[in-house]
């Protein structure tokens, strides 16, 4: 059983599993389907955006967090400094799995060890697709340097500035 253990303690269990067929699956699709038309306008909530300060607040009580899962599979949220983290006895809650995509392009994650993996069946999600070209830098061929007030800017190495000792870079000392 797959158990969500937040860090304030609160416990999320799975209730009860279902077994679907096809004369189960059908309705329940449909059901979620037009789930947003039958049921979107009694939830205040739906179709608006948060307010700004909504998500700042969720994102500040998420800062220094991470989502985990130990070695039985149970998924929960703790600190970047637990030591169980530290140590190896949690880890981050896609370890062991790759992006991958079937013959139809669908993607998702699976285990790294799944044999329709293994076998082929399922690609990485970059198989056979071109890489673009990178977009050259504007920064490239330059540094950044500094003067002797601290101001910083970025120069090439044949900048009269540079070569006169007027600018350095920016991590020497003078």
């Amino acid at each position: 059983m797959n158990t969500y253990k937040p860090v304030e303690d609160y416990v999320f269990e799975s209730l009860k599993t279902f077994e679907l067929d096809e004369s189960t699956l059908e309705p329940l699709l449909l059901h979620c389907q037009a789930g947003p038309k039958l049921y979107g306008e009694h939830n205040g909530m739906y179709g608006q955006k948060h307010k700004e300060s909504t998500i700042q607040i969720m994102s500040q009580s998420k800062i220094g967090k991470i989502t985990v899962k130990d070695s039985d599979g149970n998924i929960c949220s703790t600190t970047i400094d637990d030591p169980r983290y530290i140590n190896g006895q949690l880890v981050g809650i896609a370890k062991g799995k790759i992006a991958v995509k079937d013959s139809n392009g669908n993607k998702f994650l699976v285990d790294k060890h799944d044999p329709r993996y293994i076998s082929g069946e399922f690609v990485g999600v970059n198989k056979g697709e071109k890489w673009k070209q990178k977009v050259p830098s504007p920064h490239k061929g330059t540094f950044l340097a500094k003067n002797i007030e601290g101001n910083m800017c970025r120069l090439t190495k044949t900048d009269p500035r540079y070569i006169s000792g007027e600018y350095i870079h920016f991590r020497s000392k003078f």
